[in-house]
């Protein structure tokens, strides 16, 4: 049997639209799968409703997140003692939604670093603020300047590489001095 040109143009078309369906089809089940406290690992979040700066413990005592806003930002970020990792997010982001995981780890291992989150829609100035173009957008901050910086979905390596040394930064004189922003 053949085919004209238009038939198999059509024929060609239909399958690349089934295909991306399919794709959205299987990136929307994965970005509204949850995982439950039964998932070795996995934190299970409180209720986003729940996000006014408060301390939230989920899934295990280690676990420690806030979420900042415009008006609390100052006081949970800028003036913290405390080294404090800022993740930028958004909840539609399936990147982002993948970093969780990698925090929840990183605070168990690191109990002085505070763990803050900022939804970008919800705050659009303080995304203005910190050039934020990119999410997961994740800024180190130490004593309100942001002394590190790494966006996109990356290796729980790469999160400890960069807040070792943002730690080793703040304690040479040289690199103190300077307050080098990155």
């Amino acid at each position: 049997m053949k085919y004209s040109a238009p038939k198999i143009q059509l024929i060609s078309a239909v399958a690349i639209l089934i295909a991306t369906m399919m794709v959205l089809i299987l990136a929307n089940a994965i970005s509204h799968s949850t995982p439950d406290a039964s998932s070795p690992g996995l934190a299970v979040e409180e209720d986003p409703a729940n996000r006014g700066g408060s301390d939230v413990s989920a899934g295990s005592a280690n676990w420690r997140v806030e979420y900042a806003n415009e008006d609390n930002f100052r006081s949970l970020v800028l003036d913290s003692p405390d080294t404090v990792l800022v993740d930028f997010y958004a909840d539609w982001c399936v990147p982002c939604q993948r970093i969780g995981p990698l925090l929840q780890k990183l605070t168990a291992e690191m109990p002085n670093v505070k763990v803050v989150k900022v939804d970008v829609d919800s705050n659009p100035n303080l995304s203005r603020q910190y050039d934020v173009q990119a999410i997961p957008n994740i800024k180190v901050f130490e004593n309100g300047v942001v002394v590190a910086e790494i966006v996109g979905l990356v290796s729980i390596g790469e999160l400890r590489r960069m807040l070792s040394r943002s730690r080793s930064a703040r304690k040479s004189p040289a690199t103190t001095d300077a307050r080098r922003p990155y």
